[in-house]
């Protein structure tokens, strides 16, 4: 019972961090109304959904959690370093 309420909890997490992406397709602001929380939230989101889901259910809906939350990290790592770094001017 606590594993599928981690794997849920994983998935939520998930959707939350994918949002965003999904608003800016019909002009919603979400991402800068998560940013403006902390610039870190979307990292701690991933974070927190990687972790419930490596202790949700076993099988191939863990791999599938874990794969899902690792690529929207490294999605939310590469937007905050292009952000960060990639458009300041020499």
């Amino acid at each position: 019972m606590l594993r599928k309420t981690f794997s849920v909890g994983s998935g939520l997490c998930f959707l939350v961090t994918l949002l965003p992406l999904i608003g800016e397709k019909f002009g919603l602001q979400v991402y800068q109304l998560m940013i403006s929380i902390h610039s870190f939230f979307p990292f701690e989101l991933n974070a927190l959904g990687l972790i419930l889901g490596w202790f949700g259910m076993k099988g191939n809906l863990r791999v599938a959690l874990l794969i899902l939350n690792l690529l929207s990290l490294f999605f939310h790592l590469f937007v905050f370093l292009m952000a960060t770094y990639g458009f300041q001017e020499p």
